[in-house]
């Protein structure tokens, strides 16, 4: 990866000594499957045909089903056609639907073919066999939950170890075939360490293992193994490519973001052997359960690690449908198994899923607190800080007393219609504000109401008005963004609203104005005073401004009523919030708290009033916000004409050419009084309640009055629940407390509002069908009782026992990790399209065996391992490898190449370089450069890789940093995917580049190299013993005759090879920044010598570059690419010295090279040319380029340098003279030559196939 390097430059006999070595350790095999059992089952062989070749047409996508036929469901091929049968039970010959597949008419033949080919004759024969046979059905059998079924009677019992055994070889005694023996002990212990750990048994634990006989060994390495805290990291791994968890926004400049505390969660979770059906509420709602722990709320991340972006111009409601469908997708794979996503613009053409019921799926996803634009910040709210250790504790235990209060607040509202229905029977009511003086009341819910396709027409429900409807003009309203009291209304930016003469008042008239409003989140933007204007206002501009408004300047409100500007006028402003916690709960976003420059913060709902009474003067103007007076400034207080004009009055801008930015609005009034404290109160809350109260019984709410009375009661009635609210501001102020300094993790936090979604019409964001209120798809079990149609009744419905396929799905995905492949193969479809499970029972005696065992994950990975299944020699003999290549009937034991972080990470680990420490901000270890630089914006944050160093380098690959949009290369090669998306099943490919990766990367390379350096210190003294400690590290076994052969062979070579090119061997051991040579014991004549250049960066002078400190990649000299040419430096050694050798150490440990001359002079003046290294292509190391030459008197040392690999300055972190030759350097006192040899033949058995496969 970091380029082609040592393979080239040892020259073509080393490298074809190399290359050679893996004759002797390559394996590779390919798939084929079974043959068909003799019985036909409608699922198995007839179901498939029908769905790959019908159902896009008469399957059910209602919308593109062709001449009313409908093959997927029995009532469409049989109920529904009783008069005009397709298939004709018992008799072949009479069904239209046989004959047609066997046509040869291009006309009739069907699937239709302009060439009249047909369906494959064994498929035409199935189906002539199924229709003979009664044509019996079966619904799809993923959609049906599983039953234990019965164990199999099988001829040879004693083989089976668990029920797992019984379902393979029942399977394997149909097909007449015979399991494999159990496998090596060795090669048990390393397969299953592997599978459990993601990491090598050492020769040690192999040792133990093999010489103890005991019953139980196996199974107490495997308790061993389960109890180990590398189990929950490598779980993590694969999660992680579930979850799509990055480290970047993903889009656009791909800046940095808060997630790695959740990676740490889900670690805990599997190590803590968390049950899958908590592991899976806490991930989907965790937020809406009493916060018990902080971890619930931290994972909720699993739905904020999506992709997300900040971009300017983007189209916030398109970002926020992408949001909620992404999400879907993401849900439907992981937890349904179905590619829920291609019903996002149609009926799904294969399963029946609707659009309506992938929107539906979508509501619960699309009620967040977010912004749909994350403005590119870190820390897109919602967040949460993670405590410091320290103060963990603390924080859980007053976590613990808020989840008490929310748990008694929760068990009030479960007694809603028992407490309200008490309530009224008492004769209490809420109070309306009275409709005395209402000049407009523009409910903005048409949109919504049945027979009103009108989008633009709007109704003034004021009684007695003169002006009943308004029509808004210029681009449609947008309607149901989200809900506040209903479904919103919201202006597009060039939306007008012309409210004509409404609201004409004069100076000396009390008047009262508000409603709820949500000013539009700016994309991007930062500062408040951004797309400022008027929510609504009556105004002459040409007339100095004439008029009043209300006006919203991104944080403060201002009213004004003006005569002139700026000297005739009132005008008012807020100076912030008043402190207080609301009297009711308050819908998305809505602001609480006491920011001094900010009333009413952008995207947030907030009830706003102003009233004014008439009397001329700046303190007859009051301004509201959710009830509360709020605190004002007074601007300006000299009003003496009138505020009457003839320009009409408009919703969301001052005049025609001023809006206000697409805010959206809900229950906007006027009245022509002013309103009282009290009823300005009202407004919010109370006075829905009491309409609704009035005018319906309570049978007849539907569920957004529902909950609008229920928020009204349980927030300003119930005493209870008033006093347990009280308790939150207090035990929310400790929590903020003990976070602080702490570590920051996007979470999700619920909408107050109930969760919709709108049916888009062929996935459009803004061509809205229907609105539908979050639920599960049809076809599927409906939601628990009682179940609230939110994340947390999804939650509770997908491990609910009655739901069919999350525990299928589950165990499936843990038998792919073990065996390579899940019993079904299309882990991520088990749909009607999907792969049809080779072991159907099996699956479902393990879908219901991990339920009924509480969801124990750690039980499910036991049970399979323990098995005589998994247990098998993974040996191939010829016969299966041509009939059972993929193992489908899993007839020998898994063998499969290792992801490429198990690969890292065990070399790594073999190499004893691996830190094993637990959790933590995301690592940067190696990379080549220029990665993260080609592709990336300017502004972006990651767009300079700035390598980790010391134990950084060194940690397990599932904590280095993921980048989206550019990869980790060394794992991209082997298929890691870049977590854009979803990925519940890697592809599997073997390319040259991945060989490449493991032969010249300098991961691999130091890790090469410390095993050799084990080797020739912990193997032995002869060459033999040493080749066998690397077998026995790597593979668990020692090397086969055949193999020693070829590594003593290849050792003889080597050895030859760096002997006649000792700099070869120096520059290979050279790679990578751990420990590898000492410095010379003759001191460099350099160090302390005055030095200079043309310039230097600020803090890298001249002096740092000959300071003796080589192994310190911090102190380097460094000129910046602003800097020109020449890029030089230079040493005094202040008198004529003999100088024989210069050593130049560049910046190392990315990967990067640079250009370079060395000039010597007497005098300064008069340069002699010592070393040209111009084309140099080796990677700069602590060892450095050594540069010999005939002994020489020297005063003055140039370095040159002409370039840099990276494209970024020239820096030198140590220039070295010495007046003879140094010798051979030495690795920790192994000579370099020996240690070189080693390090390639260590780098040979990594890339094996007997080292990446398990």
């Amino acid at each position: 990866m970091s380029n082609l390097g040592f393979a080239g430059r040892l020259g073509t006999h080393a490298y074809r000594t190399v290359t050679a070595l893996t004759l002797g350790l390559w394996a590779v095999s390919s798939t084929v499957h079974g043959s068909d059992p003799s019985t036909l089952d409608f699922n198995r062989d007839i179901r498939p045909i029908l769905s790959a070749n019908c159902f896009a047409c008469h399957g059910p996508d209602e919308a593109h089903r062709e001449a009313d036929l409908r093959l997927d469901t029995y009532a469409g091929v049989f109920t529904d056609r009783e008069y005009d049968p397709v298939i004709v039970p018992g008799k072949p010959d009479e069904s239209p639907l046989l004959s047609r597949v066997r046509s040869h008419d291009p006309d009739e033949v069907m699937p239709p073919n302009e060439h009249g080919e047909q369906l494959p004759a064994e498929q035409i024969e199935l189906l002539r066999r199924w229709i003979d046979e009664g044509a019996s059905w079966g619904e799809h059998w993923a959609f049906v939950p599983p039953r234990r079924p019965s164990l199999p009677d099988v001829s040879t019992p004693d083989w089976s170890r668990s029920p797992i055994d019984r379902f393979v070889l029942a399977e394997l005694e149909r097909q007449q075939r015979s399991p494999n023996p159990q496998a090596r002990r060795a090669d048990l212990l390393r397969r299953v360490s592997l599978d459990l750990t993601g990491l090598l048994p050492t020769p040690e634990e192999v040792d133990a293992f093999v010489s103890d006989t005991s019953a139980d060994a196996y199974e107490d390495a495997v308790d061993r193994l389960l109890d180990s805290p590398r189990y929950g990291e490598h779980r993590a791994r694969y999660w992680m490519d579930y979850a799509r968890y990055g480290d970047t926004q993903g889009l656009h400049v791909d800046n940095y973001q808060h997630r790695w505390p959740y990676r740490d969660y889900v670690i805990r979770a599997f190590n803590d052997d968390m049950p899958y059906d908590q592991f899976t509420r806490e991930q989907l709602a965790g937020d809406l359960l009493p916060p018990e722990r902080l971890d619930q709320i931290v994972a909720t991340g699993l739905i904020r690690c999506g992709i997300s972006t900040g971009e300017g111009g983007t189209i916030i409601e398109e970002l926020k449908a992408n949001l909620a469908r992404e999400r879907a997708e993401m849900f439907g794979a992981v937890y349904l198994g179905l590619t829920t996503g291609c019903a996002a613009c149609h009926d799904h053409k294969y399963d029946p899923l609707s659009q309506r019921d992938f929107y539906a799926l979508t509501a619960f996803f699309n009620n967040l607190t977010e912004k749909a634009s994350c403005d590119d910040r870190a820390d897109w709210p919602p967040n949460v800080t993670v405590p410091k250790p320290d103060n963990a504790a603390a924080y859980d235990k007053v976590l613990a007393q808020k989840a008490d209060v929310l748990r008694q607040l929760q068990q009030r509202r479960q007694r809603a219609d028992q407490l309200i229905t008490a309530w009224l029977q008492a004769g209490n009511r809420p109070t309306a504000v009275a409709d005395k003086g209402l000049q407009l009341r523009l409910r903005l819910d048409e949109n919504y109401k049945s027979g009103q396709p009108n989008k633009t027409l709007l109704h003034n429900t004021a009684p007695g008005t003169d002006s009943p409807e308004f029509t808004a003009t210029g681009p449609a309203p947008q309607w149901g963004d989200d809900t506040c009291l209903w479904p919103s209304f919201r202006l597009d930016t060039n939306t007008r609203v012309n409210l004509g003469q409404t609201g004409d008042f004069e100076k000396d008239q009390a008047f009262s104005c508000g409603g709820w409003i949500k000013p539009r989140n700016v994309p991007g933007g930062k500062a408040w005073n951004t797309k400022a204007g008027a929510l609504i206002a009556k105004m002459d501009i040409a007339s100095g401004y004439r008029g009043w408004n209300l006006y919203y300047s991104g944080g403060p409100l201002h009213v004004q009523l003006i005569h002139q500007w700026p000297q005739n006028l009132i005008s008012l402003e807020t100076v912030g919030t008043t402190e207080y916690r609301s009297p009711f709960r308050l819908p998305e976003g809505s602001y609480e708290g006491t920011d001094p420059n900010v009333t009413l913060p952008r995207g947030g709902w907030a009830h706003v009033c102003f009233t004014y009474d008439g009397s001329g003067t700046a303190a007859g103007v009051k301004i509201y916000v959710n009830g509360q007076l709020q605190k004002t400034k007074v601007v300006g207080d000299a009003l003496s004409g009138s505020i009457r004009t003839p320009a009409p009055m408009w919703l969301g801008r001052r005049h025609d050419g001023d809006p206000m930015q697409a805010t959206a609005y809900q229950d906007m009034r006027i009245y022509n009084r002013e309103l009282s404290a009290a009823e300005v109160a009202r407004l919010p809350r109370e006075d829905y309640a009491a309409e609704i109260i009035a005018t319906k019984q309570p049978d007849a709410w539907t569920l957004d009055e529902r909950k609008l009375v229920e928020d009204y009661f349980f927030d300003t009635v119930d005493a209870e629940s008033i006093a347990l609210q009280e308790q939150l501001p207090a035990l929310d102020a400790e929590l903020v407390r003990l976070s602080a300094g702490g570590a920051i993790s996007l979470v999700c936090r619920e909408k107050t509002g109930l969760a919709y979604a709108d049916v888009l019409s062929r996935g459009v964001f803004n061509a809205r069908a229907e609105r539908v209120l979050a639920d599960v798809p049809r076809f599927l079990p409906p939601l628990p009782p009682d179940a609230p149609h939110n994340r947390l009744g999804l939650a509770e419905w997908v491990v609910s026992p009655d739901n069919p396929l999350t525990a299928r799905v589950t165990v499936n995905r843990v038998w792919q990790e073990l065996f390579g492949t899940g019993l079904v193969a299309t882990s991520d479809d088990f749909g009607t399209v999907g792969s049809p499970p080779s072991h159907r029972e099996l699956l479902d005696w393990l879908a219901v065996e991990f339920v009924d065992s509480g969801w124990r994950v750690k039980q499910l990975y036991k049970t399979i391992v323990m098995s005589a299944t998994y247990q098998q020699s993974a040996v191939a003999t010829a016969e299966l490898a041509t009939t059972d290549a993929d193992n489908r009937l899993l007839a020998r034991g898994p063998r499969f190449r290792m992801d490429g972080e198990m690969l890292r990470d065990c070399a790594l680990q073999a190499s004893g370089l691996l830190v094993e420490k637990l959790g933590g901000k995301s690592v940067k270890p190696y990379q080549p450069p220029g990665v993260w630089e080609t592709g990336s914006y300017g502004g972006s944050n990651t767009r300079i890789y700035k390598q980790d160093h010391g134990d950084n380098l060194y940690r397990r690959s599932l904590y280095t940093f993921v980048k989206r949009m550019a990869p980790m290369p060394n794992l991209e090669a082997f298929d890691a995917t870049d977590r854009s998306a979803t990925c519940v099943r890697r592809q599997r490919t073997n390319t040259p580049l991945a060989a490449l990766v493991l032969m010249n990367d300098p991961q691999y390379l130091e890790a090469a190299r410390h095993l050799g350096e084990r080797a020739i210190r912990e193997g032995g003294t002869s060459t033999a013993k040493r080749i066998d400690f690397l077998g026995r590290v790597l593979l668990s076994r020692s090397f086969s005759d055949a193999d020693q052969k070829i590594l003593h062979a290849a050792f003889d070579r080597l050895t030859a090879s760096f002997a006649d090119n000792p700099s070869d061997a120096e520059a290979l051991i050279s790679i990578g920044e751990s420990s590898n040579q000492s410095v010379p014991d003759q001191p460099s004549l350099t160090t302390g010598k005055p030095s200079r250049s043309p310039q230097h960066q600020a803090g890298h002078p001249p002096s740092l570059a000959n300071d003796g400190l080589r192994s310190d990649t911090n102190r380097f000299w460094s000129l910046d690419s602003s800097g020109g040419k020449p890029a030089w430096w230079e040493v005094d050694l202040e008198t004529p010295t003999e100088v024989a050798s210069v050593v130049v150490v560049g910046y190392y440990g990315d990967s990067r090279h640079y250009g370079f001359t060395v000039e010597t002079s007497l005098d300064g003046q008069q340069w002699d040319l010592v070393a040209d290294h111009r084309d140099n292509q080796q990677p700069s190391t602590a060892a450095g380029i050594r540069c010999e030459f005939e002994p020489r008197q020297v005063r003055f040392i140039r370095v040159n340098q002409t370039h840099n690999s990276a494209n970024v300055g020239r820096h030198l972190v140590e220039v070295l003279a010495f007046g003879e030759p140094q010798p051979v350097a030495k690795s920790n006192g192994i000579d370099a030559t020996e240690l070189a040899v080693w390090m390639m033949l260590a780098s040979t058995v990594m890339n094996s196939d007997a080292a990446i496969n398990k």
